[in-house]
C-alpha cells in the first residue's frame, strides 16, 4: 500500500463487500468524513456583472427569442363537461394479440 493522500483514510474497502462487517463499514465511512463540516456556512454576496456583460447577455436573450420565437407560459383551462356515459351505453372488445384491433363503442343514448 503507498502513501495515502491527503485527507483519504489509509485503509480501502475490500473488493467483496461482504469480507467486513457492519462496525468495520461504518468506522470507515466516519473516517471518510471532511472534518471541513464543524466550520459554519458562510454565504457569500452575489457577483455584480459588468455593464457589458449584463448588455450581452440580454443580447443573447433577444437572439433566443429572435429564432425560435418567444416562450409563453401554458395556460390551463377548466371547463366543465358532462360525465362519462354509463356502462349499458357502451361496448369495449380489447384484442390482446393486436391492440390495434380493439374497441369501444358507444350506443346512442337518445
Amino acid at each position: 500500500m503507498g502513501v495515502p493522500e491527503a485527507g483519504l483514510p489509509e485503509v480501502s474497502p475490500p473488493e467483496d463487500a461482504e469480507n467486513w462487517s457492519d462496525e468495520e463499514w461504518i468506522s470507515w465511512l466516519d473516517s471518510t468524513d471532511d472534518d471541513g463540516a464543524s466550520q459554519p456556512y458562510v454565504p457569500t454576496a452575489p457577483k455584480k456583472r459588468s455593464i457589458g456583460s449584463q448588455m450581452l447577455g440580454a443580447a443573447m436573450l433577444g437572439l433566443h427569442e429572435m429564432m425560435y420565437g418567444r416562450r409563453e407560459d401554458r395556460q390551463v383551462q377548466i371547463a366543465t363537461a358532462p360525465g362519462p356515459p354509463d356502462d349499458e351505453d357502451m361496448t369495449i372488445t380489447l384484442d390482446p394479440d393486436d391492440p390495434s384491433k380493439s374497441e369501444v363503442r358507444f350506443r346512442d343514448g337518445g
